[in-house]
């Protein structure tokens, strides 16, 4: 039974698809631990007998090379010997696994890149956000300032046109009082020259009079009779 199970082990150890080589590190998955010592070196291959030679020689030559294949020679000749364990056989599902835990390492290391590629748009994204909201809130500001500064100039304006109403409405009072002084003038006008034909008249009468007056003084001596003056209500 023995050497049956050798015999069927034989050709089975050389297969790349079953074994992997003893020199190989572990996957970093396996539950067992490390048994080699530290300053121990790696199993050596046989320089005489091949993996493919070994396993047509026969159960017990192949039994041999493979406990040879076990121990393990110290590099410092005071350490005892140690023996390697065997190595472990991944089936199809292990290596299905390993495969995608590989591949779910590279997708996240991508995401990682991604992520820190989104997080730098973002930031400038954010920068020129706030960059934008202060010149929006400057910009507020200004208006808020134009807003105040036109109801200042608003009230102005209504204080003006207040003013320029006030002023039309004292020309006009003027111009009807110009034209109250025109009208009183004309009439005061046409009253003095009739005034003047009057005070004319009267007085070259009375003047008249008098020159009469005068004459009949310097051509009358004593029989002379006076003449009657003019009415002086004539004017």
């Amino acid at each position: 039974m023995e050497a049956g199970r050798f015999t069927k082990l034989g050709p089975s150890a050389s297969s790349p698809s079953l074994f992997h080589d003893a020199r190989l590190p572990s996957p970093p998955q396996s539950p067992f631990p490390p048994t080699m010592h530290p300053n121990s070196t790696p199993p050596q291959r046989s320089p005489i007998y091949d993996d493919e030679d070994a396993s047509e020689l026969g159960p017990s030559v192949s039994r041999r090379l493979s406990d040879s294949k076990r121990k393990v020679s110290p590099a410092n000749p005071d350490q005892p010997s140690l023996t390697t364990k065997k190595p472990r056989i991944y089936s199809l599902e292990d290596d299905q696994r390993r495969k995608t835990i590989a591949d779910q390492a590279s997708r996240i290391t991508t995401l990682e890149g991604r992520l820190s590629k989104y997080e730098s748009e973002l930031s400038n994204l954010r920068t020129c956000l706030k960059a934008q909201l202060d010149r929006v809130e400057e910009q507020e500001t200004l208006i808020r300032q134009l807003e105040e500064d036109n109801e200042g100039k608003d009230l102005v304006i209504c204080e003006t046109e207040q003013q320029l109403a006030e002023s039309r409405s004292r020309t006009e009072t003027a111009e009807q009082k110009a034209r109250g002084l025109e009208e009183h003038t004309v009439q005061l006008k046409a009253e003095y020259k009739t005034f003047s034909i009057n005070a004319k008249q009267h007085y070259r009468a009375r003047i008249d009079y008098w020159k009469a007056q005068c004459s009949a003084l310097k051509s009358s001596s004593d029989d002379a009779s006076p003449l009657t003056p003019p009415d002086e209500d004539g004017l």
